[in-house]
């Protein structure tokens, strides 16, 4: 039996570990702990998910809550050391580019614990973004890595991280994976599901491919208040020009900088806009429910552009680059960052010029997670034994 150590604490960890937490509860060889830094704490970002994506209760919780980079990082892996001296795990399990991630790897690599990343390789190429920081310094000291594309397999080689050929597998001599993206599990996993949840388009009084869904949270833009006026007051051009509705998931944070005095303005505009409807976080099936329907996709999170993609629907991505290159090349992503003339011009091609996409199938087959159970197992069982020459699959 071996035990995993799974380190959770935002919104994208929740979706990206729901199926490999079904596919390690399937499989007799593991016990796998999960431990939630608590870094999304109220229940409409983290509780919820738990319950509607089947998640096993966390045993731990080191409730970090919310604080600065630096100060946040650091309290977890204070408390993660404890944990992992006392619990002994077989290898820690991480997820994506959070915070969470960086503190779990920093602490697990010191201690030689094998440290194994879901979603590696994945790249935006700006240094100057947190999460490409964590994204950096978790694949260069993990032991097995799961790059969800071809193109995060190549953004790993290029790093000099390519698939081990023989020896021992350590983070100095990793094995590279590309056995497709959890998140499109997901997809296929909860269809029946979301069409059983239509009836949110009622809740919010929005119409079938009539609407665009919006989400804002990056640090990039929320803590950049021109940023944020710019993306909004393109957003109220928008939705006063082409009467169209734009429903808005607020995030706290995102809550919180447009009650500054800086936004009172911008604010204020969005109140009288009848087109723009803000309401609380939703749930992620209601949110798989929402881009399902509606007519686009404004947002700055890299898991919702993906989800926005399998559902074919064209999303302009508030960031200067995506990692998603692949997609942006297709045509259904467009990078505009906060550029308000950018933003107001791709949403006019879209919605003026209607297309269908030739969406590349970049994500696998929807078993990625079972795959990435098995070949854990194997490597386990290899670094346990010091068997060399393991073909992994």
């Amino acid at each position: 039996m071996f035990k995993i150590a799974t380190i959770i604490g935002a919104r994208p960890q929740f979706i990206k570990a729901a199926p490999v937490s079904k596919a390690f509860k399937d499989h007799p060889s593991f016990e796998e702990i999960l431990i939630h830094t608590g870094q999304h704490y109220d229940k409409n970002m983290s509780k919820v998910f738990f319950e509607e994506l089947g998640i096993p209760k966390e045993k731990y919780n080191l409730e970090v809550g919310s604080n600065s980079q630096t100060k946040m990082t650091a309290e977890m892996m204070v408390r993660m050391e404890d944990i992992f001296l006392s619990e002994s795990p077989d290898a820690v399990l991480l997820y994506g580019d959070t915070n969470s991630t960086l503190a779990a790897a920093l602490v697990a690599s010191k201690m030689h614990i094998p440290v194994i990343h879901v979603e590696a390789g994945i790249r935006s190429k700006r240094k100057n973004r947190p999460e490409e920081i964590n994204r950096i310094v978790t694949d260069h000291v993990s032991s097995i890595l799961f790059p969800p594309t071809m193109e995060g397999e190549q953004s790993l080689k290029a790093e000099g991280i390519q698939n081990s050929e023989s020896g021992q597998i350590s983070n100095n001599n990793p094995i590279v994976l590309n056995v497709g993206d959890v998140m499109y599990d997901n997809f296929i996993n909860l269809s029946d599901s979301i069409d059983s949840r239509k009836n949110i388009l009622e809740t919010y009084q929005i119409q079938e491919n009539n609407f665009v869904l919006l989400t804002i949270h990056r640090p990039l833009n929320t803590d950049n208040l021109d940023k944020l006026k710019s993306i909004l007051e393109a957003v109220n051009d928008i939705a006063n020009q082409y009467k169209i509705p734009f429903l808005f998931p607020i995030h706290p944070r995102t809550r919180k900088c447009l009650a500054t005095e800086e936004l009172k303005e911008t604010k204020e505009k969005l109140e009288k806009n009848q087109n723009i409807l803000i309401v609380e976080p939703v749930s992620f099936i209601d949110m798989m429910v929402l881009q399902k329907y509606c007519k686009m996709v404004f947002t700055d999170s890299g898991g919702v552009q993906k989800e926005a993609t399998f559902f074919d629907k064209p999303c302009v991505v508030l960031l200067e680059t995506t990692p998603w290159k692949e997609l942006v090349a297709s045509g259904i992503l467009t990078e505009t960052g906060s550029d308000e003339k950018l933003i107001k011009s791709t949403f006019a091609e879209y919605f003026e010029d209607p297309k269908q996409y030739d969406v590349p199938k970049i994500f696998g087959d929807g078993n990625a997670s079972i795959k990435i159970v098995e070949n854990i197992e194997k490597f386990l069982t290899q670094f346990q034994e010091y068997k060399h020459d393991i073909k992994f699959q």
